[in-house]
């Protein structure tokens, strides 16, 4: 559960130094219910995997899918999709909007 370093602080540098080191710390450690949880999720898609019902499976449909509809918006819209291999993050050139 990566990624989800959310927020803004504001203050003294020396109340903000403690506050980010307190932060990066809080975030990287995972809880023994959370550790359980990832655990049994993982021993139920182990049994799964190469199925369609996999977990892994799912995502890849679903996520193909939004990135389809993304690029079909960005395409109307007049922008030009930079269309990725691998991951989800979409690259849009928009240097014709406008002209």
């Amino acid at each position: 559960m990566t990624g989800w370093k959310l927020g803004w602080a504001y203050g003294p540098k020396a109340i903000i130094r403690n506050l980010q080191i307190a932060h990066q710390n809080c975030l990287y450690m995972c809880h023994t219910s959370q550790q359980e949880a990832v655990a049994v999720a993982l021993e139920k898609e182990f049994k799964l995997l190469g199925t369609p019902q996999s977990c892994f499976s799912l995502l890849v449909k679903e996520l193909t899918e939004k990135k389809d509809k993304l690029v079909s918006i960005v395409e109307k819209s007049g922008m030009i999709p930079i269309i990725p291999q691998g991951g989800y993050f979409l690259i849009v050139d928009w240097h014709l909007i406008g002209k």
